[in-house]
């Protein structure tokens, strides 16, 4: 009876003990809740420069149906603004290029020689024509993509002929004024450097008068250009 009774009072000071000082209840700590990272649209407003290199195709009328054809390699410098209001971009560009479009006259050289004309061979073989310089300016009006710009080009283009012939002691530069329409495109390799294309077709009425040809209308001449473009953005 005795140990009984012991052993109640001892179990009722342990449920006392554990009553009185109490074991703390496991508080969860708050979780971090994890907020979406807001990543901005690239903006294309502001001043930018570069360097294109490409190839370009000219055809030209002398007098039907007499046509010059010509090719080569063109390369240059650009720099342009341009403000993006969201989804559209408007700009303007200036560019300058050296070319080194040629005719080439070794059909006819080859023609004058089976004919047996061996020095109107040799003289068709002194002449040099081509177009060495290609300058333009230019509007661009495009579709903000993104990290990519997509646009199409109009202004104007000037173009400068050199005809060159040792053996009439020619040399004579000639030069007009035209248009040129296009379209490009460029995409962001980082936040300030681009890489891009564009096609450019120019026409030009009277690249040499009528008076210096003798005839009834000028030169006419068609210009197509396929150039890479590797541009910086301030």
């Amino acid at each position: 009876m005795k140990t009984t009774i012991m052993i109640s009072a001892a179990a009722m000071m342990a449920a006392g003990v554990a009553h009185a000082g109490g074991v703390a209840p496991t508080v969860s700590e708050p979780q971090p809740q994890m907020r979406p990272v807001l990543v901005a649209e690239p903006d294309w407003t502001g001043p930018y420069a570069g360097v294109a290199l490409g190839y370009g195709d000219v055809d030209a009328e002398v007098f039907e149906p007499l046509d010059i054809d010509a090719g080569g390699a063109l390369g240059g410098g650009f720099a342009g603004y341009q403000y993006d209001f969201g989804d559209f971009v408007l700009g303007a560009e200036l560019d300058g290029n050296i070319a080194n479009m040629d005719v080439d006259l070794d059909d006819v050289s080859d023609l004058a020689s089976d004919f047996g004309e061996d020095d109107l061979a040799d003289a068709i073989d002194d002449i040099e024509i081509g177009v060495d310089a290609l300058h333009r300016v230019k509007l661009r009006a495009g579709y903000d993509a993104g990290r990519a710009l997509v646009y199409g080009v109009a202004g104007a283009a000037y173009a400068n002929l050199n005809v060159e012939a040792d053996f009439a002691d020619v040399d004579e530069d000639y030069d007009d004024w035209g248009y040129v329409i296009g379209a490009g495109s460029e995409v962001r390799v980082t936040d300030s450097v681009t890489l891009g294309a564009e096609v450019l077709y120019h026409k030009f009425d009277d690249l040499i008068d009528a008076d210096t040809l003798g005839a009834d209308d000028g030169l006419e001449a068609e210009i197509v250009t396929v150039q890479a473009r590797l541009a910086y953005r301030f």
